[in-house]
Formats: C-alpha cells, structure tokens, sequence
C-alpha cells in the first residue's frame, strides 16, 4: 500500500476503514453461501466450512475496526 500511496500520490489514510468493510462484504456473501449449504441447496462439502470462514472474517473486520 505504501508503494502505490506514493506512486499514485493518493492518501491511504482510511485504509482501515475501506479493508474493514471489505472483510465484512465478504463475510455476507460467504454467510450466504454457508447457509445455502446448511439448506442443502447446494451440495459441495466444501462450503461445509464457510460457517468457521465467516466467523474468521467477522473477527478480522471487528479488529481492523478496532472493536
């Protein structure tokens, strides 16, 4: 981030914030996917692990927000 800051000469100051939401989007979207699974709605094991997935990146969110 530090190179592209200086080469773009954009301010990355409320980076935190942009990653924090970021984390959060895809949070959404995995809970969704994982609660289709859960349904049986679709039947790849893998999404199995989405729920451990989306509680990972609910924390990750709440510590680059610094709750």
């Amino acid at each position: 981030m530090e190179i592209y800051a200086q080469k773009s000469a954009r301010d990355l100051s409320s980076m935190n914030f942009y990653l924090t939401f970021a984390y959060f989007k895809n949070a959404v979207i995995g809970q969704q996917i994982y609660v289709r699974w859960k349904r049986g709605q679709t039947q790849d094991e893998r999404f199995g692990a989405f729920g451990n997935l989306v509680q990972m990146l609910m924390e990750y969110a709440a510590h680059m927000a610094g709750v």
